[in-house]
């Protein structure tokens, strides 16, 4: 039994958090017994296994997540966002100065709009001697 108890902070990442109940009963011999009941609510975070495998509850089965199905779950659950994924193929044209240079004055920032898509978060690097 110690084994069970174990899992949900030995074999999930992060750890989920769980309340446990012993409940009396009686066996299928007629033994004084108990049920091991491991409550665990819904959570705001994308759980997965030892290897890095994450499932998701769809009935009465558990459906393993593929990539893309993981990512989005990570999207609904707000753990990870649209505007933060890199797009590679990206160029500095692809950007509207104009409105970063709005967002800039809205906020206070003294430089230019080009500092601070270079300065801040990596919005901008360098491939090639180009900036993308």
């Amino acid at each position: 039994m110690n084994e069970l108890l174990r899992v949900p902070f030995d074999f999930c990442v992060p750890t989920v958090k769980v309340e446990i109940e012993k409940v009396q009963c009686i066996d299928f011999k007629g033994r004084e017994n108990h049920v091991l009941l491991m409550h665990i609510e819904p959570s705001m975070e994308v759980h997965a296994n030892q290897a890095d495998e994450v499932f998701m509850r769809v009935g009465n089965k558990s459906k393993k997540l593929a990539f893309e199905e993981r990512m989005q779950l990570m999207y609904d659950k707000g753990e990870r966002f649209f505007e933060d994924k890199p797009v590679p193929e990206a160029d500095i044209e692809d950007i509207d100065l104009a409105f970063v240079e709005k967002y800039i004055a809205q906020i206070g920032y003294s430089k230019t709009a080009m500092e601070y898509l270079r300065e801040n978060k990596g919005f901008i690097k360098e491939k090639m001697g180009k900036c993308r």
